[in-house]
């Protein structure tokens, strides 16, 4: 997958997507099936900017709801339930990338965690 060259490029990102465009391409997926684009990002706290891929959960899948973004702090889920699943020491891009990866071969959604504060936030 091509990208800017000028973009840097975090090295979680690149982990979690050299497992993911490995395991797919072994599997038979072509990467470009699912719609995957490299874009900017900037962090809704600190407005710091950042690159990241943007890929759809669904082979030449066109809703948007299945879309998540490999940022350099974890995977986030589109939409309005928006979470996402940080990368840390339990959980490795590498570990994430093998969760999506069996996802896909078996025609199964990662679906977005719940977030407890958000929960709390709702009975309150």
């Amino acid at each position: 997958m091509s990208k800017n060259k000028d973009w840097i490029i975090d090295p979680k990102v690149m982990e979690f997507l050299n497992h993911l465009e490995g395991g797919l391409a072994l599997a038979g997926f072509p990467f470009e099936d699912f719609s995957p684009q490299w874009v900017q990002l900037e962090h809704i706290d600190n407005k710091a900017e950042y690159n990241g891929l943007i890929f759809n959960q669904v082979p030449k899948g066109e809703d948007e709801q299945f879309n998540v973004c490999v940022a350099n702090d974890g995977i986030h889920f589109a939409g309005k339930d928006t979470s996402s699943l940080p990368f840390n020491f339990d959980q490795p891009p590498s570990k994430l990338a093998i969760l999506f990866l069996v996802s896909i071969m078996q025609g199964d959604i990662v679906e977005p965690p719940c977030c407890p504060h958000c929960e709390k936030d709702k009975k309150a």
